[in-house]
């Protein structure tokens, strides 16, 4: 990824930081309507927190996209530690958030 890249994502991201609940919202709304079953694995979940979760996980990515490789590591990044793990637990693979997309 070039620094030219790595300033969009930033420039991007500032955009939707100021409504990132909203932004969270229209994800997993977008997530649920591609595949319904996924809506199963949230039945009791509590969605204002993983809203809030998914946008810090966000934030940290952003803010750190010029240095990726020290925190895509697992055992270097908790947090993706455990979420790994609790997909693992459920029988969930990472992909089904790769069925959303963001349209411009």
């Amino acid at each position: 990824m070039t620094p030219h890249q790595q300033n969009l994502i930033k420039e991007s991201f500032g955009m939707v930081a100021p409504i990132a609940d909203q932004a969270a919202t229209i994800f997993y709304a977008r997530l649920f309507e591609l595949d319904p079953s996924l809506e199963r694995l949230f039945a009791h979940t509590d969605m204002a927190a993983q809203r809030k979760n998914l946008m810090q996980t966000i934030t940290v990515v952003v803010k750190s996209i010029d240095k990726l490789d020290a925190i895509i590591t697992l055992d270097r990044m908790p947090n993706a530690s455990t979420q790994a793990s609790r997909h693992s637990a459920v029988n969930a693979s990472p992909s089904p958030t790769s069925r959303v997309s963001i349209r411009a």
